[in-house]
């Protein structure tokens, strides 16, 4: 039996090389405050692999800069 915990609503994070889902995110105001960034070069709080295709990808939060 399959419980239903809202995931399915939440907005998702695509990778910015396939295209597949990498995240879920809690609320629409912080996926509108965040970036994907596809090279390392770029500042980004987080780096995260893509679980379908293995590349890194940076994830910047305009939130945490803006003071």
């Amino acid at each position: 039996m399959q419980t239903s915990d809202n995931r399915r609503k939440m907005p998702k994070l695509k990778c910015p090389h396939c295209g597949g889902r990498c995240a879920d995110v809690a609320d629409a105001k912080l996926k509108n405050q965040s970036v994907l960034t596809k090279t390392e070069s770029e500042p980004a709080d987080f780096m995260i692999e893509c679980p379908r295709c293995h590349k890194l990808f940076g994830l910047y939060i305009k939130l945490l800069h803006s003071a």
